[in-house]
Formats: C-alpha cells, sequence, structure tokens
C-alpha cells in the first residue's frame, strides 16, 4: 500500500464509538452530539480515538492486535484516562479495535499513537470537531 492510498484510507474509514447509551461514529471534520456530552459529563475538553492494531497500516495476526490494545489500555487506564471501545474500518481494510481517550491531551494523544506505531489518529480540537491527525511529521496530512 502506498502512502498516498494509506491517507485515502485513513481519511475515508469509518470510526465508531460504544458510547455507554449508543453507538455513534466519528466523522473528520465534524463534531458529534454525542461525543460532546461525553466531554461535558467528564468534565474535558479534550479526547482521542487511538488503536494499537495493524502499525504503519501492516496487518499483523488477531493475536498480535489483542496484545497490542491490552497494553494501549493499560496504559489508559495507568494514566487514568476514562475510555470508552471502539472500531476503525473499511470495506477493503476490516475493523480494527479502538479506544475513545477522554482527558487525553492532544500532543499526549499523539506521543502514545507514535508508541504504538501510527501514522495518525484522531483527536477533538478546540471548537469539538474531530480532526484526523498525523503522528509523524513524515505525512502527507
Amino acid at each position: 500500500m502506498t502512502t498516498i492510498d494509506k491517507w485515502a484510507g485513513y481519511r475515508a474509514a469509518i470510526y465508531e464509538v460504544f458510547g455507554p447509551d449508543m453507538t455513534f461514529r466519528l466523522i473528520p471534520g465534524q463534531s458529534s452530539q454525542l461525543l460532546n456530552a461525553l466531554l461535558v459529563q467528564y468534565r474535558t475538553n479534550c479526547a482521542a480515538f487511538i488503536t494499537a492494531c495493524n502499525p504503519g497500516a501492516e496487518q499483523l495476526s488477531n493475536a498480535d492486535n489483542a496484545e497490542r490494545m491490552g497494553r494501549l489500555h493499560h496504559h489508559c487506564a495507568k494514566i487514568g484516562c476514562p475510555v470508552f471501545l471502539g472500531r476503525g474500518g473499511a470495506r477493503d481494510w476490516g475493523w480494527e479495535d479502538s479506544l475513545l481517550i477522554l482527558t487525553i491531551p492532544e500532543d499526549d494523544a499523539l506521543r502514545l499513537g507514535r508508541e504504538h506505531g501510527q501514522d495518525a489518529i484522531l483527536i477533538v480540537d478546540h471548537q469539538q470537531r474531530i480532526q484526523l491527525r498525523a503522528c509523524t511529521t513524515l505525512s502527507p496530512l
């Protein structure tokens, strides 16, 4: 997969959060009333949507991805961030388990994405919009 193909895939992917009352989608460039309600409930203005699966868009086994997600979940528990399970994916790629991590500042979220080998993550910007952000400087975002 070329770099351009990867980024087009990230932009076109579907990102879903399994919230406390219902599943909702995160759409880059838009805000989400359900996400905003969670931000208010947890008294925060920052969040990120991150996976540890398939680092650099290289497909790993289900067992390897489950182990990586366990480490991500453990890290979030260790730093005390509330999380909600989610998934991201596309028709030609399949689903990847993900976490919506509340209260994590953007810089910390980007660092966490890099630590887990990710090219990009979703963050909530200062206007409560969901944005696709590159975890490295070697990306076209």
